[in-house]
C-alpha cells in the first residue's frame, strides 16, 4: 500500500525529498553525511542567550536531528529494501546511545523535552532499523534505550517535578516514552508493558488537565502541537499493538474546535497566543481525522496542513472535509479555562475575527505578562498583532507588556513572565449573541505581581472590556476596547498600545489613525484621510478617547531577548490622568465602505460611545460602576 502511496501525484515530490535526504545522510562526500564519529555539531552561538539556557536546549538538537536522520533512512530503507542504507542508519542509531546515553551531562541535565525528543528518534530508528543490527549490537540499543525509559517513568510519577502534569513535556515525553516501549516490546516484553502502562496514565493525565473543558489547551496552539505530535504517534502506535485506545479520550473531541476557532481567516496559519508563533499544524490532523471520525480535522489540514515528514505519508487518507459551520461550530466561544475569548464572522479571506485572552497561570508553563492583549484579523489582513514566541525574564523582551496591545502605566507593564514566571488574569463577564459579544477581564493582579511574587506597575485595578459587534445592513464588523485601569488617586502617564502588521501605512491625526496595507491593489493612490472619504481597498480606522488630552505615535517596538534582533510597529496613545477611561474603536474597513461618524460623551455614572452608520446608529453605554456595557439604540 505504501509503494501505490508514493507514487500519487500528491505525495511524490515528498517521497523523493526523503529518499534524497536518506541518501545525503548516508554519503560520506555530501555535507549533510550524518557520520557516527561526529554525529551532532552542536553550534556554540548563544546571541544574548544565556550560557546555562543554551546548554540546556542541546539537548533538543540531538533528538531531533536523530529524528530527522532516523525517519528518513529507516523510511527509505523499508521501501526500498537498499542494505547500504539500513546499515549506515543503524550505525547512527548506535553511536547516538554511546555517546549520548540518558546519563550524559547533555542529556541529563538538559531540559527534559530534549529526552522526548531522542526518545521519539530511538524509537523510530529501533523500530525500522533495529534488524540492521547485530545482535550485540542491537542487546546495547536496547539496553541504552531501557536507561531512558527508566529515567522518564521515574520522571512522570514525581509530583514535585515542575513539568508534571500541565506542561506540553507530558505529551512529548509520554508519548515518545510509550513508542519506545512498544518498539521493545520483542526484547523486553514484560518491561514493555509496564512502560506502557506509565507513559499512557501520563498522557491522559495532560490531556485531562492541559486542556480546558472545551479544547483549548492553556499553553496555546503552538505547544499543543509539540505535545501532541509524540502522543498521537503513541496513540497509534498502541492502536496497531491491539492495546488501549487513546483516541477516546473527550479532548479529541473538543481539540479541533479550538483549532477551528483559532485558525485566522482565510490564511493557513492560527493565532499567535501565548508562546505561539504563526504557523499551521501537521500531520497529525490526518491521523486524528482517521481515527476520531471527525471530517473537521480533515478540514483543518486542507486550510492549514504543512509536514514534510514520513507522517504525511503514512497517515495520507481520504476522511471527507467538513468545514466548521457543518460541523456546528459557533462564532463566538469563551474558553473558561484558558480564560480566552474569540468571535469571527466566518473562516473565509472576507471574514473578520477579534479575540482578547485573560486566563490564569497554570505553573509552571508557557505564559506571557498579556493579560488583556487583543488580536484582530480579517479582509484579508492582520491589524492587531501579536510578537509571537518568546519565553524569558527580559523586562523589554517580547513577552513582556511592551509587546502587547496592553496599558503601560508609567512606563512599566504587568509583571515579568516567561521561563517559570507567570501572571494571572481572569474573564469576569462573558456574553455572545446574534448582534455583538463581550468579555470584561479582570487583568489587576497581573499588574500587581507575578507568580515568583516580583512587582508590577502596580494597580489598584485594571479591567478591560472587549466588544465585537456583527455586521448589520451596510455595517461590516468591528471592535472596541475599554480600559478601565487606575494606579492610585495620583495622575499618571497611561500609555495604551496596539502591535501591528508590518507593511502598513499609517495616518495619524488627533484621536484617529489610519492602517492600510502597503502591498493592496492602488494603495498609494487611494489613501482616504478624512471622515467622508471611501477607500479603494480594505483598511482599518482606529478612533481613540481618553478623559485627558492624548498624544497617538506609532513606533517600533524593538525587543531586547535571546530571540535576536526584531522590529514590530506598534501603535499608542498617551495620556496623563488618575484613570485615563481609554476607548478604542476599531474599525476594519472594507473597500468602498465608508467610515462611519463617531462621538464620545461622558454622562453621570456612565460614558457613550455613538457610532453613526448610514442606516442605523449603535450607542454603547460604559457604566463608571462596574465597567459593564450596554449596546442600545442599534435600531
Amino acid at each position: 500500500m505504501l509503494q501505490q502511496r508514493i507514487e500519487q501525484p500528491e505525495l511524490a515530490p515528498l517521497w523523493k525529498k526523503i529518499l534524497s535526504d536518506a541518501e545525503v545522510f548516508c554519503d560520506p562526500k555530501s555535507s549533510r553525511y550524518a557520520d557516527p564519529q561526529h554525529l551532532y555539531r552542536l553550534s556554540g552561538e548563544r546571541g544574548s542567550m544565556s550560557q546555562d539556557r543554551h546548554d540546556a536546549l542541546l539537548v533538543h538538537t540531538i533528538g531531533r536531528v536523530l529524528t530527522q536522520r532516523m525517519e528518513a533512512i529507516g523510511f527509505a530503507y523499508r521501501l526500498t529494501g537498499r542494505k547500504t542504507l539500513g546499515q549506515h542508519g543503524a550505525a547512527v542509531l548506535l553511536a547516538t546511545v554511546e555517546q549520548y546515553p540518558a546519563t550524559n551531562p547533555i542529556v541529563a541535565k538538559g531540559f527534559a523535552g530534549g529526552r522526548g525528543d531522542i526518545m521519539r528518534g530511538l524509537a523510530i530508528g529501533f523500530d525500522l532499523l533495529g534488524d540492521c543490527l547485530e545482535d550485540p549490537q542491537r542487546q546495547r540499543v536496547a539496553a541504552a534505550c531501557a536507561e531512558y525509559l527508566d529515567l522518564a517513568v521515574g520522571e512522570f510519577n514525581n509530583s514535585k517535578l515542575w513539568w508534571y502534569k500541565v506542561h506540553n513535556y507530558n505529551g512529548v515525553n509520554g508519548g515518545a516514552a510509550g513508542c519506545l516501549a512498544l518498539a521493545l516490546s520483542h526484547v523486553y516484553p514484560d518491561r514493555s508493558d509496564a512502560w506502557a502502562a506509565e507513559c499512557v496514565k501520563t498522557v491522559e493525565r495532560w490531556l485531562t488537565f492541559g486542556f480546558d473543558a472545551d479544547g483549548a489547551y492553556e499553553e496555546g496552539v503552538g505547544y499543543s502541537v509539540y505535545g501532541l505530535c509524540n502522543t498521537v504517534m503513541f496513540a497509534d502506535a498502541l492502536l496497531r499493538a491491539g492495546k488501549t485506545n487513546l483516541y477516546l479520550h473527550p479532548t479529541f473531541r473538543k481539540l479541533p474546535q479550538f483549532y477551528a476557532l483559532s485558525l485566522l481567516p482565510g490564511e493557513r496559519v492560527y493565532d499567535a497566543r501565548n508562546d505561539s508563533s504563526y504557523a499551521g499544524l501537521g500531520a497529525m490532523l490526518l491521523r486524528l481525522g482517521a481515527a476520531c471520525h471527525n471530517g473537521l480535522y480533515r478540514w483543518l489540514w486542507d486550510q492549514s496542513g504543512s509536514e514534510e515528514s514520513v507522517l504525511r505519508i503514512l497517515w495520507d487518507n481520504t476522511v471527507p472535509p467538513v468545514d466548521p459551520v457543518a460541523a456546528g461550530i459557533p462564532r463566538a466561544k469563551h474558553f473558561q479555562g484558558r480564560g480566552l475569548c474569540v468571535w469571527r464572522t466566518g473562516w473565509t479571506a472576507n471574514d473578520v475575527m477579534f479575540s482578547i485572552e485573560a486566563g490564569p497561570y497554570y505553573p509552571v508553563t508557557h505564559n506571557q505578562a498579556d493579560k488583556g492583549h487583543f488580536t484582530l484579523y480579517g479582509l484579508g489582513y492582520r491589524w492587531a498583532t501579536d510578537c509571537g514566541y518568546a519565553n524569558e525574564h527580559e523586562p523589554e523582551g517580547r513577552g513582556q507588556t511592551l509587546g502587547h496591545s496592553c496599558v503601560l502605566i508609567d512606563g512599566k507593564g504587568q509583571a515579568l513572565a516567561g521561563a517559570g514566571w507567570g501572571v494571572n488574569g481572569s474573564i469576569v463577564r462573558y456574553e455572545a449573541n446574534d448582534r455583538y459579544g463581550c468579555a470584561l477581564a479582570d487583568c489587576t493582579e497581573a499588574y500587581n505581581r507575578n507568580s515568583a511574587g516580583k512587582p508590577g506597575a502596580g494597580a489598584r485595578f485594571a479591567r478591560r472590556q472587549a466588544v465585537f459587534v456583527y455586521p448589520r445592513q451596510a455595517a461590516p464588523a468591528y471592535a472596541l476596547v475599554l480600559d478601565d485601569i487606575q494606579k492610585d488617586d495620583q495622575p499618571h502617564q497611561y500609555t495604551w498600545q496596539m502591535m501591528f502588521a508590518d507593511g502598513m501605512r499609517t495616518s495619524v491625526a488627533e484621536d484617529r489613525v489610519l492602517l492600510e496595507p502597503t502591498n493592496a491593489p492602488s494603495a498609494k493612490s487611494a489613501v482616504p484621510t478624512t471622515a467622508d472619504a471611501q477607500g479603494d481597498t480594505p483598511r482599518l480606522v482606529v478612533r481613540i478617547h481618553a478623559d485627558a488630552n492624548t498624544v497617538l505615535s506609532t513606533d517600533l517596538f524593538h525587543p531586547n531577548d535571546y530571540h535576536g534582533p526584531a522590529a514590530f510597529p506598534r501603535l499608542r496613545a498617551s495620556t496623563q490622568a488618575v484613570n485615563p477611561h481609554f476607548v478604542a474603536v476599531l474599525l476594519p474597513l472594507p473597500a468602498k465602505v465608508k467610515e462611519p461618524k463617531i462621538s464620545f460623551q461622558t454622562r453621570a455614572g456612565s460614558r457613550l460611545t455613538i457610532i453613526q452608520w448610514l442606516d442605523h446608529s449603535d450607542t454603547f453605554v460604559w457604566s463608571d460602576a462596574d465597567s459593564s456595557l450596554k449596546l442600545v439604540d442599534a435600531k
